[in-house]
């Protein structure tokens, strides 16, 4: 009976070794099964941050590469002044009214009144100052400009002056430089005006004007408009805020010539 016992307790050992032997196979798949998770979480975070990363990348260069070139300062250009009611209806009036004039005119560098002008057209004559002292055969008062052509011509045209002694010097033409005699001529003053500030009336030499500011670069130009034909009567161009120039047409005739008046009589020959 009691090797019975014995025999019992050893195979009840046994078996208790054998339920230990068996279990432990169970636990230890379990440590590494962690571990291949904890790699595996690893391996799946890696890939996921890098893609993000290069994404961002990429897309930063898109956003420089799309971005246009900042664009170069550019000048603005303002649109042309509207010139008040008063100017336009002025200038209107010489550009209908006027189709021949006569003026004296005061410029520089003389400032003085001295060379009476006759314009009709593209066709100037001038009828210079006669000054005391002149010699015969070489003196001439007249001066024949052709705008269209850019030519000049002188005559001497005084019988005064120009017939002496048996000699007829009417006859003689004299050729002279064309920018030499060439001015601006008031209608040409007058088309000149792009903006005007009407200043307010005034009576210039007797004859009742309108007087404007326009602008020019680096220039002030103050005009007075006669009234009753537009054309100015009066030019100042301040500079730095100095008058530089002063143009002055007194005595005017408008519509009162013809184009023989503006033309010489004949042709000769020159010298």
């Amino acid at each position: 009976m009691r090797k019975k016992i014995i025999l019992l307790t050893s195979l009840l050992t046994i078996l208790l070794l054998a339920g230990c032997a068996a279990e432990q196979p169970s636990t230890k798949p379990t440590a590494p099964q962690q571990k291949d998770t904890t790699v595996k979480v690893e391996t799946k975070t890696q890939p996921q941050t890098q893609p993000q990363t290069q994404a961002q990348v990429e897309t930063k260069e898109e956003i420089i590469k799309e971005t246009p070139p900042e664009p170069e300062p550019t000048v603005t250009v303002e649109p042309p002044t509207q010139l008040p009611s008063r100017v336009e209806e002025l200038i209107t009036k010489a550009k209908t009214k006027v189709n021949s004039y006569k003026y004296l005119m005061k410029a520089p560098p003389e400032n003085r009144f001295l060379d009476t002008y006759f314009v009709k057209g593209d066709k100037i004559k001038i009828k210079i100052y006669e000054g005391n002292a002149y010699i015969l055969g070489k003196y001439y008062d007249t001066i024949y400009l052709d705008k269209s052509a850019k030519t000049a011509t002188a005559r001497c045209e005084d019988e005064r002056r120009c017939i002496s002694r048996g000699e007829d010097y009417t006859k003689k033409v004299f050729n002279v430089e064309y920018d030499e005699y060439i001015t601006k001529t008031p209608m040409e003053w007058l088309k000149e005006i792009t903006n005007a500030k009407v200043i307010g009336p005034h009576v210039v030499n007797g004859v009742s004007t309108l007087k404007i500011k326009t602008t020019k670069p680096g220039q002030i130009i103050e005009m007075w408009l006669h009234t009753t034909y537009g054309i100015p009567i009066k030019i100042e161009i301040t500079e730095s805020g100095k008058t530089t120039e002063t143009y002055e047409f007194a005595d005017t005739t408008f519509n009162n010539f013809k184009d023989a008046d503006v033309t010489p009589a004949f042709t000769t020959e020159q010298n």
